[in-house]
């Protein structure tokens, strides 16, 4: 059975390493420390099926992550996930709002997180 392939673009260095541990059996998932990193591995490689982003990142957060996807790899941009801890400045939440993409709030629920995996990959969006 094929495995779903997730491009997993976080900061925190305890997320990057949890996910591939219990998502591993069901999905491949490939970790990026930063939106800079996550755009050089698309690339390179833009086979994923999901990509869940946190939204506040230093250097490039989220949004940004998202602007540069709309002109590196836009058939993607349906794709994309966002994570948040929940604390948005007013830019974050004007853009949240702008874009159809959903938002997990941070901590994420491992059955969540696999809904919210499973529906973007069988559908190839993420209301």
């Amino acid at each position: 059975m094929l495995r779903s392939r997730v491009l997993l673009v976080d900061d925190e260095p305890s997320i990057r390493a949890i996910y591939p541990e219990v998502l591993g059996l069901d999905y491949e998932v490939t970790v990026a420390a930063n939106g800079r990193e996550g755009l050089a591995i698309l690339a390179q490689r833009s086979d994923f099926d999901v990509i869940v982003c946190d939204l506040a990142m230093p250097g490039m957060d989220g949004q940004a992550f998202y602007e540069a996807l709309r002109v590196q790899a836009p058939q993607l941009l349906a794709r994309v996930l966002f994570c948040s801890g929940g604390v948005f400045n007013t830019r974050q939440r004007d853009f949240v709002h702008s874009v159809p993409n959903q938002v997990l709030d941070k901590p994420i629920a491992l059955e969540a997180l696999c809904a919210a995996l499973d529906r973007v990959t069988r559908e190839g969006l993420s209301p």
